[in-house]
């Protein structure tokens, strides 16, 4: 119960204080827009180009790793790039659309195996460090990300 509770309810609160730490705490961080003065951590990553880039990086090398090569064979991979972007920016506080449910996300990874789950973060932090140069950014986002990509990925195929 202490691990649930710790998974649940302290890390996501960990991570959201040192995200508004990085971030500043601007009433329309969130939002996006050129008001927020790029205080989000989604503009502080670089906006959407830096997201797209970020999506499309971890559907390549997912496509390319022999766990999840075959779970991905037949997609849409531009349909599933930004789908993915939108999904990560609502995460990151950019103001998009997600196009997925918090129940979506983790209804879809009960549908992978753990080996395919360790692939598919594996190939999130390869993606983070070539599309994110600054390692406490990457970090961050890392800790955001890494616990729904799996889902995301499930959900959408």
């Amino acid at each position: 119960m202490n691990q649930r509770l710790i998974h649940f309810v302290v890390r996501p609160l960990a991570i959201a204080a040192l995200a508004m730490t990085l971030g500043g705490c601007q009433t329309n961080a969130g939002l996006g827009s050129a008001g927020a003065g790029g205080n989000s951590l989604f503009q502080q990553l670089g906006g959407m180009n830096t997201v797209l880039q970020l999506a499309s990086m971890f559907l390549q090398s997912s496509g390319q790793d022999s766990q999840l090569s075959g779970l991905l064979q037949g997609a849409d991979r531009a349909s599933l790039t930004g789908q993915i972007a939108n999904q990560l920016c609502a995460s990151l506080g950019g103001g998009c659309a997600a196009p997925l449910t918090s129940e979506q996300i983790r209804a879809g990874a009960t549908e992978l195996t753990s080996a395919q789950t360790q692939a598919i973060s594996s190939n999130l932090d390869s993606a983070l460090a070539s599309a994110v140069s600054s390692p406490a950014l990457r970090e961050v986002a890392g800790q955001v990300v890494a616990p729904q990509i799996g889902g995301i990925l499930g959900a959408l195929l």
